[in-house]
């Protein structure tokens, strides 16, 4: 994967996962889960953010070589 399709699926993916945020947010106002499902939803943004940030990773060093 090229760095630029990463940094692209990176921007779209983190926009995509606020969206999804701010709304369960506004669904579940006023609940006693709100917190716990603002938080589920950061760690699960986590993992495809830390994976595609380590493909950038790589595709940098290989394009400096």
């Amino acid at each position: 994967m090229q760095l630029k399709h990463t940094v692209v699926w990176i921007l779209a993916l983190s926009l995509l996962f606020a969206t999804a945020i701010v709304v369960l947010d506004r669904l579940t106002e006023g609940t006693p889960w709100n917190q716990t499902v603002t938080y589920l939803m950061v760690a699960v943004w986590f993992v495809p953010i830390s994976v595609l940030a380590s493909r950038a990773q790589q595709a940098e060093r290989t394009q400096r070589s």
